[in-house]
């Protein structure tokens, strides 16, 4: 069986960052440290990172910066957060890191400095769409999996239209998006795509030949780890998103001859070299 390693692979620069953040803080003080919201979305990480001393807090957001002590701290996620938990803290004279991925904070100031209306292009939930919409209220949703979006609203705007994405969208799903919306704006301008990190790993993915299957390591909550996963799909390549390597052992790879092995943004190198490992013994 051959194995075709995807590159790049292992985490994304955003997720690197907010991981050696929080590893950073809980050496550096030893006051106890609380996540807000998902760092990043793989269990195994958050697992690693709860051993080290990081709690989860299992109330909401907001209910528990209120209940907190002076001195507490608390890390936000890399997917961004709303700008009033920061004030909530400092209401609270609570200590707070922000893990926010760079791309994410340049899509927000990007939205922030448009003098024009803006477009947000996203997936519904998502923590990263969730907090651009609360930082960026006056823009208008575009929902990528339904299609939905208020078009008569954005008109009312009478503004030239500006358009940002989550930085996980698919390169397919922004174009598909774009068609339409040039149908309403010619106009309208794409002022930030879905991150570089994400696109290439969909681009490696999207020219994959002669592969009888795609391995993706990946957690089910994570965004750009299920995205790469339809990429393959999208292509006739039977695709696999797997947590760990006990999840690549259930699979049933009988025949395939050529396997490529890759990984979502939020997965340890380690992760995906337990199941080249396993791979290679088959």
């Amino acid at each position: 069986m051959e194995i075709l390693v995807l590159q790049p692979h292992g985490y994304c620069p955003g997720v690197k960052r907010a991981l050696e953040l929080a590893s950073k803080a809980l050496k550096e003080d030893s006051r106890p440290l609380t996540m807000l919201g998902g760092l990043v979305h793989n269990e195994t990480v958050l697992k690693d990172l709860v051993e080290e001393g990081l709690r989860l807090s299992e109330d909401n957001v907001v209910d528990t910066i209120l209940s907190a002590k002076k001195g507490d701290r608390f890390l936000f996620s890399a997917h961004g957060h709303p700008l009033a938990y920061e004030e909530l803290c400092d209401l609270k004279e609570a200590t707070y890191y922000d893990g926010t991925c760079p791309f994410v904070q340049e899509n927000l100031e990007a939205g922030l400095n448009y003098e024009g209306a803006i477009l947000y292009l996203g997936i519904e939930g998502h923590d990263e769409a969730t907090a651009f919409l609360a930082n960026v209220p006056h823009s208008v949703f575009y929902d990528v999996k339904s299609g939905k979006w208020n078009a008569i609203k954005l008109k009312g705007m009478n503004q030239q239209v500006g358009i940002i994405c989550q930085t996980t969208l698919g390169n397919d799903e922004i174009a598909k998006a774009l068609e339409e919306i040039k149908q309403y704006f010619p106009d309208a301008t794409l002022l930030k795509g879905n991150c570089p990190p994400s696109k290439a790993r969909q681009e490696v993915i999207a020219k994959l030949k002669d592969v009888d299957a795609l391995i993706i390591m990946g957690s089910q909550s994570s965004a750009n780890s299920k995205q790469l996963v339809r990429i393959g799909e999208s292509i006739g390549i039977e695709s696999h998103l797997c947590l760990d390597v006990n999840e690549v052992a259930k699979l049933d790879l009988k025949g395939k001859k050529k396997i490529a092995l890759g990984s979502g943004a939020s997965v340890p190198e380690a992760t995906l070299q337990d199941a080249l490992t396993y791979l290679r013994s088959l």
